[in-house]
């Protein structure tokens, strides 16, 4: 079985040592911390295909001012992995070892700043799971994005490697999780961005999760070049 998943973990690695091609200075001293609040509601059509929509506020992930986001995606996945029994997630999207997403994002900035700051984004995103142990779940999604940021057209990559673990603890059900994110920028021509993310989903009921987050981000084409975030989630799926 450890043969099955090797091709997946060399790729992980490959994509763990990107943190190598980073300038030096990404890892700068001065930060800040912010709170990054999101609603997202999932509905699902039938086994395989599913719409996602999403309404976040967020402060300093692209820009130095508040700015909000909605967004709509049609996800389809598909050959199902066994879940750990005893374990019972509302996403069970989870236990699918493909998944590909569409979709469609729109931010802008609030109040005062409110004409400094646009965005339409159009999205493409492939994601692989196998489990890397019997009780671990392990993750890779690459995000391909078309951005026109001020009616400026650009490009990025992203690649984020995850790693959970859905846990039955008395009457809780929770899933710790930590994740490494890398952002390829085309108009800097480099890896500018990188984001480690711990966090905690808490699942709530048959339909709903919260997911709390605390997030350290460093990017050497903002400033400050780097920060602290505290991100909760709800989710809703019908």
């Amino acid at each position: 079985m450890r043969t099955k998943y090797l091709w997946f973990c060399l790729l992980t690695v490959s994509v763990l040592l990107l943190s190598a091609v980073l300038p030096p200075d990404s890892h700068a001293q001065e930060s800040t911390f912010e709170f990054w609040p999101e609603v997202d509601l999932y509905y699902r059509f039938d086994a395989q295909w599913r719409l996602f929509t999403l309404a976040s506020l967020t402060k300093n992930r692209e820009v130095e001012y508040t700015d909000g986001q909605i967004g709509a995606h049609l996800d389809f996945s598909f050959l199902p992995i066994m879940p750990l029994i005893g374990t019972v997630s509302p996403n069970f999207e989870q236990y699918r070892v493909f998944q590909i997403r569409a979709g469609y994002r729109y931010s802008r900035a609030f109040g005062t700043n409110a004409d400094s700051y646009r965005e339409h984004r159009i999205l493409v995103e492939p994601s692989v799971r196998l489990y890397l142990t019997e009780k671990a779940l392990l993750s890779n999604r690459n995000l391909a994005e078309i951005r026109w940021v001020n009616d400026e057209q650009s490009f990025r990559y992203r690649n984020r490697t995850r790693v959970e673990r859905n846990t039955v603890v008395g009457p809780l059900t929770i899933n710790p999780y930590g994740s490494v994110e890398f952002f390829y920028d085309f108009r800097y021509e480099t890896f500018h961005r990188i984001q480690y993310v711990l966090g905690l989903e808490w699942f709530l009921s048959g339909r709903s999760l919260l997911d709390t987050s605390l997030a350290y981000q460093t990017d050497t084409r903002s400033s400050p070049p780097a920060l602290w975030a505290f991100g909760v989630t709800y989710a809703i799926f019908l």
